[in-house]
C-alpha cells in the first residue's frame, strides 16, 4: 500500500532563519516506502542527556507512553 503524501521541496528549507542544522533522513521504513523521516543529530556525543522529540499523527496506537 502506498501512502499518499505531499513533500515540501528541499529548497524551502535552505533559507530558514536561525536553523543552522544539517538534516538527515531515513527512507527505508518498512510499510512506509513512499515516505521518509527527517532527524537532526547535533551536539556533544558524550552529553549526559539526549532529547527525542516526535510530532505527527498516531494512527492505530492503543497505549500511551508515560
Amino acid at each position: 500500500m502506498t501512502i499518499k503524501a505531499l513533500r515540501t521541496p528541499e529548497e524551502r528549507f535552505s533559507v530558514l532563519p536561525a536553523f543552522p542544522y544539517q538534516p538527515n533522513y531515513v527512507d527505508d521504513l518498512s510499510g512506509y516506502e513512499s515516505l521518509r523521516m527527517a532527524y537532526i543529530d547535533e551536539g556533544d556525543k558524550s552529553a549526559e542527556y539526549t532529547f527525542l522529540c516526535l510530532h505527527g499523527e498516531l494512527h492505530g496506537v492503543t497505549s500511551t507512553v508515560r
